[in-house]
């Protein structure tokens, strides 16, 4: 109706909306925010995601393409790590990372001894993500049943922080920063939002924040990243979009005005 001149942050079906609305124009904020699913059960022996073979089955499950272009049009970056892209820091996995490969994240979960699938308990995700669902889906397929429970946002991060939860946790961040900054919060085993219980990555995350050397440090987050990956030890999703939808009265709408800030900055001041 022309009642609003911007919407921030917009998913699904409204962004398709809003590109065929006449007058409305859809850009996407560049922000750092990675979106992804820790495996809080990782290091329980009794749970088949302690098994790289079953996390790495998840990951060949999940097709990200797909979900980018249900959920986004196509405006997210299918992502098969932590940290974004364009972050300083950053490592990127050989091939373009884990391609959707639902036959041979089967083959993997027979090899694992789960043939006929598992039960993966809880996936946990606030009310704001639209990726949970089709990533539940997913998981189905190749017999991995997941049950959703949606929390709010903040009783969610609160929850993450206290390290009690179990099964899957959908979460992400936007923080700014780089890599280290990234690994220190979700990998280190101190980090805030961390499941990750290693000794070896906390020595090579400690050893590279005492390195001077440039070269030297990026390898040491390269070798960092590349163990993440090698091992499953998430399951990356994608770099949201944050779509931002203007509508035609607003002469200058600000979008990428200041590097990193999703609203249209410095208006909101």
């Amino acid at each position: 109706r022309g009642e609003i001149d911007i919407a921030y942050g917009i998913q699904g079906e409204l962004v398709a909306e809003a590109r065929r609305t006449p007058g409305l124009t859809v850009k996407t904020a560049r922000i750092p925010v990675t979106n992804f699913i820790v495996f809080a059960s990782m290091y329980d022996k009794s749970s088949p995601w302690s098994d790289p073979r079953v996390r790495l089955a998840a990951n060949l499950a999940v097709d990200r393409k797909a979900i980018n272009e249900a959920v986004y049009i196509g405006l997210g970056k299918e992502s098969s790590s932590i940290i974004p892209h364009a972050m300083d820091g950053y490592w990127a996995p050989p091939g373009g990372g884990y391609a959707y490969d639902p036959e041979r994240a089967k083959k993997l979960l027979a090899e694992a001894g789960q043939a006929r699938g598992f039960d993966g308990g809880m996936l946990w995700c606030d009310a704001t993500e639209a990726m949970a669902e089709p990533v539940q889906a997913a998981l189905a397929e190749v017999g991995i049943k997941v049950q959703l429970r949606v929390v709010e946002r903040a009783a969610l991060l609160k929850q993450i922080a206290d390290k009690k939860l179990t099964g899957l946790v959908f979460t992400g961040s936007g923080a700014p920063g780089n890599a280290a900054a990234r690994l220190a919060q979700f990998v280190r085993r101190d980090g805030t939002l961390s499941y990750i219980q290693d000794d070896e990555l906390d020595k090579a995350i400690d050893a590279q924040s005492a390195e001077l050397d440039p070269a030297r440090r990026k390898a040491t987050l390269d070798q960092i990243q590349k163990t993440l990956y090698e091992r499953a030890m998430f399951l990356p999703v994608m770099e949201y979009p944050f779509p931002v939808v203007v509508g035609p009265r607003v002469g200058v709408d600000g979008v990428n005005g200041i590097p990193g800030n999703p609203y249209t900055g410095p208006y909101e001041d």
